[in-house]
């Protein structure tokens, strides 16, 4: 949820069974249901057991300051940056990263980005893909999930060699040059460049763009 959204919440917002919040007034005024995990629902539980006693005109608030009223953006900027820095984080830090986070957790995970909108509650479909930020080692992930199993590049029995078709053969080099930019060994203009070539040379790729072990 947003910053806005998370200090705007009552205590009555929270369902404990189904473990889900309503989001009354989110960006628009627009109501969503988001979901929580069992740790979540648990560490709520045991804020309200400490939650202060709140001031006039603040009894509804589940998130309650040391001045007795609800939290202020600063308030949870701050909580963010004093907790960053309690366990050793240096790089910056901040609420709307932890939405960032989770929305590229969420495209990991493979939910489907109608799945994700309804989750972080943008309007638009295109918004929450681009927060989606993947590390190289999930990249790297990824795409050795795609090929571990694929028999395409599997060892053919029965086939023989004058049978294997320049598109086998094209694909081949493909993924020599994917690897070689997952290895940080290319650059991505490189490999952009590699790959259209791979495109126009047909069955001689490998003479034309001299792939060797030097290279690829």
């Amino acid at each position: 949820m947003r910053q806005q959204e998370l200090r705007n919440l009552d205590i009555d917002d929270i369902d404990f069974d189904r473990l889900q919040i309503t989001i009354k007034h989110g960006k628009g005024d627009r109501h969503r249901v988001v979901n929580i995990t069992r740790d979540c629902a648990e560490a709520i539980k045991q804020w309200l057991q400490v939650r202060p006693e709140p001031k006039k005109g603040h009894e509804k608030a589940l998130f309650i300051s040391s001045y007795k009223q609800r939290i202020g953006s600063y308030y949870v900027w701050k909580t963010v940056k004093r907790n960053a820095a309690k366990v050793g984080i240096t790089k910056n830090v901040y609420p709307h990263k932890f939405r960032i986070t989770m929305i590229t957790r969420m495209a990991e995970a493979g939910l489907s980005p109608r799945e994700i909108q309804a989750q972080s509650g943008h309007k638009d479909l295109e918004t929450p893909i681009g927060y989606i930020q993947h590390t190289p080692e999930r990249i790297r992930e990824s795409y050795e999930r795609v090929f571990k199993n694929d028999e395409f590049f599997s060892p053919q029995p029965n086939i023989k060699r004058s049978d294997v078709t320049p598109q086998m053969s094209n694909e081949h080099y493909k993924k020599m040059a994917m690897k070689k930019y997952l290895d940080n060994e290319i650059t991505i203009d490189e490999l952009h460049s590699i790959l259209a070539n791979i495109e126009d040379s047909g069955s001689n790729t490998k003479k034309k763009l001299n792939i060797g072990p030097s290279y690829i």
